[in-house]
């Protein structure tokens, strides 16, 4: 916080929200790797779902 006070930085601090649709990062071993393609072409898991 000190930095962004030093720089005169203008940031946003909010809460995240499922509208936002933020990234979503894949760690899957090595055998399940090999199914993400099919995985993608179907659809990602919301930000919201298990």
């Amino acid at each position: 916080m000190s930095f962004v006070k030093a720089e005169n930085v203008i940031h946003f601090v909010s809460d995240a929200r499922v509208e936002d649709n933020p990234p979503i990062r894949l760690r899957n071993n090595w055998f399940s790797r090999l199914f993400e393609p099919i995985t993608r072409m179907y659809m990602l898991p919301k930000y919201n779902e298990f």
